[in-house]
């Protein structure tokens, strides 16, 4: 796989479908919008859509990457139906002038209704609302609120009346769509057992539908009830216990006329959307992502342990093994996934093998294993992504996003003889200025999961030690980031700088928290693994 080949990649970042008409975004030199019907538009940081009715589509549109998303409708020139300085997403219509969506215009995140113009609210929570689902008949409403723990609330639209589902010391969840049966249970999910599985609530009642050791998540009603199952890394779908398919990365499900749609990526094929045949249970893939570009990517289910732990990860690799690399997922609350990335894709090509490991506050193994870094973030963790050096052979390169990025300039401070290079992407550095700038509800999280200790953020933020590197760092950054502000990369260039360390940086002007615009997001790749294969290759 050559760095040209980047152009000819263009994976699926958001679709909607209703009554067979779909409207789906690739992501091409910039966005583009295929609609049933209709030929293709180009909307520039489109990042959503959705149906309204028959043939009429809304648009949500992130200027920048600044997280300061507004609603749309869908003309030759998109007019605007909800655009001001709060972010809005995620609309349900009622009618063409009458929907609900999220804004966050208060200090927290809240469901609002849009009628006539006129702009009410309907939940009001001091924690955030993360989404929120409406029954068929358009009556009754469920959301999940929440910052650390989330609960789930029914809300019935006509009298007001709202039944709390929460059980202590855990996660209530619901998927956005779908989310009710025809006899108006709730589908949701819930770790109180420790892992997640899927239960039916109506008037106070729970009926379980699954049980077990592995993550039940995002239950959908369509005829029947489907749901992710997570296997270490593939995201199976499922119904009954029966896999409709058992590998990769599977998620954004929607039931419509005979079919189930669905995201589907794994090590080898950027994101495309597929679709299951209800009646005869064929599936179909709808779009290209790869083009003629050909991927060998082999990928193996590896743990190994961490003191009294086990982690597990994934390893990926090709059939030349020479050279290593760890990458560490953001979030922390995500996990390594059998998705295409294509960072990783580029370096097995030239001969690297890449851990990608579940370190100890990752989803996907439990509500125990993902609460292990509470008030230790920067801490157990780096020691977890540590420890998997010892699956690796030679020189090691360690690359990281976000959380991850933060991570990547842990391990190169407090074990700073382990790495050949060092990539952090939007990630921060310092735990002071980070809880200063992020977005108002990542505040609340980092106050509950790292507390408001000096000394345990000062040995906790890669900044003040940064002394102690001796690997060569590269960072990259999106101006307009409002989860890990462009200041923290630039505060650690300047502290490299002046210890006459060697760093490299760039910093993307119209992106925010990821790189969207095609020569930024090539020229991202680009960045990362020509400076690993600089310092790692030979």
């Amino acid at each position: 796989m050559e760095f040209s080949d980047l152009y000819k990649i263009k994976p699926v970042i958001s679709y909607d479908v209703n009554e067979g008409n779909l409207g789906v975004i690739v992501l091409e030199k910039t966005p583009v919008l295929y609609v049933t019907g209709i030929e293709k538009a180009t909307v520039p940081d489109l990042v959503g859509v959705k149906w309204i009715s028959g043939n009429k589509l809304s648009l949500i549109i992130d200027k920048g990457g600044s997280e300061r998303r507004g609603i749309f409708l869908m003309e030759e020139n998109p007019i605007p139906l909800v655009i001001d300085e709060y972010d809005n997403t995620d609309p349900v219509f009622i009618t063409d002038d009458k929907f609900y969506f999220l804004s966050n215009r208060g200090k927290s995140y809240n469901i609002f209704l849009f009628e006539g113009g006129e702009i009410t609210p309907v939940t009001n929570e001091k924690e955030n609302v993360l989404l929120y689902c409406m029954s068929k008949s358009k009556r009754r409403l469920a959301y999940v609120k929440g910052v650390v723990n989330y609960d789930v609330v029914v809300l019935d639209l006509n009298s007001g009346e709202r039944e709390l589902l929460s059980f202590p010391d855990s996660d209530e969840m619901i998927s956005s769509e779908q989310c009710f049966t025809e006899q108006d249970e709730l589908l949701f999910s819930s770790n109180t057992g420790n892992y997640f599985n899927v239960g039916k609530f109506f008037k106070g009642e729970i009926e379980w539908v699954t049980s077990g050791e592995h993550e039940h998540m995002d239950p959908i009603y369509y005829r029947d009830i489907f749901y992710l199952e997570i296997n270490d890394g593939d995201i199976v779908l499922k119904n009954n216990q029966k896999a409709i398919i058992n590998y990769g990365f599977n998620t954004t499900v929607k039931g419509d006329q005979n079919y189930l749609y669905f995201l589907h990526s794994d090590a080898s094929r950027d994101t495309e959307l597929w679709r299951y045949n209800i009646s005869n249970g064929g599936i179909e893939r709808l779009t290209n992502s790869m083009g003629d570009v050909s991927l060998d990517v082999r990928v193996d289910k590896v743990s190994y342990p961490s003191g009294e732990l086990t982690i597990r990860g994934l390893l990926f690799r090709g059939r030349d093994v020479r050279k290593s690399a760890i990458f560490i997922h953001g979030g922390p609350e995500s996990m390594c996934y059998n998705e295409f990335v294509p960072e990783i894709a580029l370096l097995i090509d030239r001969g690297y093998e890449v851990l990608c490991p579940d370190y100890r506050g990752s989803f996907g193994h439990g509500r125990k294993f993902k609460e292990m870094n509470t008030r230790d973030m920067g801490g157990g963790d780096v020691t977890d992504v540590w420890e998997g050096r010892k699956l690796l052979n030679g020189k090691i390169a360690v690359i990281g996003e976000s959380y991850g990025g933060y991570l990547s300039l842990m391990e190169a401070v407090k074990h700073p003889n382990t790495w050949c290079a060092v990539v952090a992407i939007v990630p921060f550095v310092n735990w002071f200025t980070e809880m200063e700038s992020e977005k108002d509800e990542l505040k609340e999280y980092d106050m509950i999961k790292m507390g408001n200790d000096e000394t345990l953020l000062r040995d906790r933020s890669p900044l003040f030690h940064a002394d102690s590197i001796t690997a060569p760092v590269l960072l990259l950054a999106g101006k307009n980031d409002p989860r890990c502000p462009v200041g923290e990369t630039m505060q650690f260039v300047k502290k490299m700088i002046e210890l006459n360390k060697y760093v490299d940086y760039e910093i993307y002007p119209d992106e925010g928290h990821g790189f969207l615009k095609q020569e930024n997001r090539i020229n991202s790749v680009r960045r990362v693994v020509e400076f690993v294969d600089k310092f790692c290759g030979k």
